[in-house]
């Protein structure tokens, strides 16, 4: 299948482009990324974005409990991990969960048991909760198709035009990272496949690479794919166990340093580089 950007994708593209220029013209040395993360101490808002992996299910010091108030998932080892980093974050979302563990910064935007497609109605102005408006991100971090799993990446598409539409309202720009969703216990071909039609649809977007991105979280991370019982990093079918967690932190903290710190590859380029001079 092959999968071709729409024409709100094209707008923003120019909005992007746009921007770089102004960026350009005014000498500014630092990339827009540095700006963001770096510069007067500026906060970075993180959106984590996605369902029951996202909230922490089966985390913290109660792995046994499906409602445990200290689910903390990948969220508090990456959050530890910035901050030791540098970076200055804030968590947001409409929910929390972990502030028991202790978590101070517990607050995300995961849903337990949703869809991608719940997930796109209620993103932004598409009749739901218009999660977007509420928090106003800088970044966020995207797990979600696992729950009626199909090959088919089109609410996750969704879920992307819902995010372009928002920048362009309020004029304001979001880095999306999107995962590859961890895969299964036994493993399931057909989480494979999505995640191949996931990735190819994001890298033919026209914001791939400037504030879209990709993060391997189904083989990148480095999940053993067993039961904890049997030294793996699963504790269910679906759920990773605390160490499979922290290996996602470890996984999204890489590709956030990929993208925020000077020198690496993914910087945002320099007008010069996009118009080819």
């Amino acid at each position: 299948m092959e999968f071709k950007p729409n024409n709100r994708g094209a707008i923003k593209a120019f909005s992007i482009l746009f921007m770089l220029v102004v960026l350009h013209a005014s000498t500014m040395e630092q990339d827009w990324f540095d700006q963001i993360a770096r510069a007067n101490g500026t906060t970075i808002k993180i959106m984590p974005l996605g369902d029951s992996i996202t909230v922490g299910k089966y985390s913290g010091s109660n792995t046994s409990s499906s409602a445990a108030s200290d689910d903390i998932g990948y969220r508090k080892d990456l959050h530890d991990q910035l901050e030791a980093s540098g970076y200055s974050i804030d968590f947001i979302g409409t929910n929390s969960n972990g502030s028991t563990f202790p978590f101070s910064d517990p607050e995300h935007e995961g849903h337990n048991g949703w869809t991608d497609s719940q997930v796109a109605t209620n993103i932004y102005d598409n009749g739901g909760e218009n999660w977007l408006s509420q928090n106003h991100p800088d970044v966020v971090l995207l797990h979600i198709g696992t729950n009626s799993l199909s090959t088919n990446p089109s609410d996750v598409e969704n879920i992307l035009d819902e995010i372009d539409q928002f920048e362009l309202a309020a004029s304001t720009n979001v880095i999306v990272i999107v995962a590859r969703i961890i895969d299964w216990v036994p493993l399931k071909p057909a989480a494979h496949v999505f995640n191949d039609n996931v990735e190819a649809m994001v890298k033919s977007r026209p914001d791939y690479g400037i504030d879209l991105f990709m993060v391997d979280m189904e083989s990148q991370a480095g999940l053993i794919y067993k039961d904890d019982s049997q030294g793996g990093d699963m504790i269910d079918g679906l759920h990773p166990y605390a160490t499979g967690y922290t290996k996602m932190a470890d996984c999204w903290k890489l590709k956030i340093d990929e993208i925020f710190l000077p020198g690496t590859s993914n910087n945002l380029p320099v007008f010069e580089d996009l118009i080819g001079s």
